[in-house]
């Protein structure tokens, strides 16, 4: 094994903030769409996708174009926080999929823009699959509308979308330091994050740094195997 020590710079932002939904954390859902009847897909309004129905408990379309899109309903303002994750129950074609929201109806797209999107893979088969996509989208405050661009390789049924938060609101951590040799296990493994074939993920609790005090992060670990690891991180104002 080898000891590698990485001191990346982080952009000074106010606030340094890490959401950690713990395995097995229980959570609250916020907004959801199930798809049982023909009035619960009218909630969604789509752009090149024909054939759009609800059938066997799923909203069903075929993609007919580069960019197919589904947008929903304008729904009464949930506030924005670091720890929320959009969760998508579907089977679609191979490829990749976009998230997107917004916190206004201002501008050229009702304002959706490039800035306030994630993207996701899908698996291609005839499996519903769970996606779980964290937004971080805390800069808008809050969300009013959600769209989401299925793979256009093909066919999709989505099964359900719900926006979810930890059950449990826990007060930021100050800690700027953490040690693990001692067996403690402040950081947990990321359920939200976890795809198949993805690299494994560790989060650290709701943090409260203020990073033009703490500029660098300084790690020192062994792994035996590979030769890159990425730090990731989330501020109040944006996230990287």
């Amino acid at each position: 094994m080898r000891h590698r020590t990485c001191l990346p710079t982080i952009t000074a932002f106010s606030l340094l903030l890490l959401a950690a939904p713990a395995a097995g954390m229980e959570e609250r859902t916020l907004i959801q769409w199930r798809f049982a009847t023909e009035a619960d897909g009218k909630l969604w309004s789509p752009g090149s996708i024909a054939n759009l129905a609800v059938e066997d408990g799923a909203l069903t379309g075929q993609p007919t174009g580069n960019d197919p899109l589904l947008i929903s309903s304008v729904f009464d303002p949930i506030a924005a926080t670091a720890g929320q994750w959009v969760e998508i129950r579907m089977k679609s074609a191979a490829g990749r999929a976009e998230l997107y929201w917004t916190e206004t109806l201002e501008g050229r797209y009702g304002g959706f823009s490039g800035q306030k999107m994630v993207l996701f893979d899908c698996i291609g088969d005839d499996t519903i699959r769970t996606y779980r996509v964290r937004p971080f989208w805390q800069a808008a405050r809050k969300i009013i509308r959600l769209r989401v661009d299925p793979p256009s390789a093909g066919p999709f049924a989505i099964e359900s979308i719900r926006i979810v938060a930890p059950a449990e609101t826990t007060e930021p951590s100050t800690a700027t330091r953490w040690d693990f040799r001692d067996g403690s296990m402040p950081w947990a493994p990321s359920r939200i994050d976890a795809q198949p074939g993805a690299p494994p993920l560790l989060e650290s609790p709701l943090l409260a740094v203020p990073t033009e005090q703490h500029p660098i992060v300084h790690i020192r670990m062994a792994a035996d195997r590979g030769e890159k690891a990425t730090l990731l991180y989330v501020a109040e104002k944006s996230r990287s």
